[in-house]
């Protein structure tokens, strides 16, 4: 039997959810081993040039995948703003490498998640980056504040 176009839409979501818990599994990581790399390199700075590193050597045969589909000269042409991926990328390795230590891997994730629900929220609402506008409703707003709870609740807890 067929599978109606609602039923692909659904399971298609869920696997769209499983790669993104998988990836924030992965990144949840990220802190912890990289510290243990730096400890190796007695440098936090080499060790997020490292991850970064790799992070370059994993993504370049998916550039070459497709290099006729790339248009370089569209670059200069971008907005300013196109750059703060890579910035908040680098940020969050040397961020990870020398804060999550000190609070730990689950206060250190616990706040990182709630900060980019923030972002995320003031995005949403205004359509920044290019995005469609998703106003911050009022369940939305009762999940920033449950995350924001969970932060103080990973702190104080003993």
């Amino acid at each position: 039997m067929p599978q109606s176009q609602k039923q692909r839409s659904v399971l298609l979501l869920f696997l769209l959810i499983a790669i993104a818990i998988s990836a924030g599994a992965m990144i949840g990581t990220q802190p912890s081993v990289n510290a243990a790399l730096a400890k190796q390199l007695s440098s936090p700075f080499a060790a997020a040039l490292v991850s970064l590193g790799v992070s370059v050597l994993i993504l370049i045969p998916f550039v070459l995948l497709t290099v006729g589909k790339i248009n370089l000269s569209n670059a200069a042409m971008a907005p300013w703003w196109v750059w703060i991926g890579g910035m908040a990328g680098a940020a969050f390795v040397i961020s990870g490498l020398t804060v999550a230590p000190i609070l730990g891997a689950a206060m250190f994730s616990c706040a990182v998640i709630g900060g980019q629900l923030i972002a995320a929220a003031v995005i949403d609402q205004h359509g920044l980056f290019g995005t469609p506008e998703r106003p911050l409703t009022l369940w939305r707003l009762a999940g920033l504040l449950l995350t924001g709870a969970g932060v103080l609740v990973f702190r104080f807890a003993k």
